[in-house]
């Protein structure tokens, strides 16, 4: 009967271990997909401002001729 209760006890750890283990990949997974869309966002942000330094920079240009 006891060892009846140590491997229902011992599936229930390897089932809660193997739930712990798929909650850390899902999780890596989630933080690479932010880190990714951190990554665009910046280089969005960076085309932006560098299509706004061309733009004053053409505007000072065409002023000085």
């Amino acid at each position: 009967c006891a060892e009846i209760a140590l491997r229902v006890a011992v599936r229930r750890v390897d089932a809660k271990r193997l739930e712990v283990v798929k909650a850390m990949q899902d999780r890596q997974v989630l933080e690479a997909l932010r880190d990714k869309q951190e990554r665009e966002y910046i280089q969005v942000m960076m085309r932006a401002e560098q299509s706004q330094l061309d733009e004053m920079a053409s505007v000072r240009f065409a002023r000085g001729m």
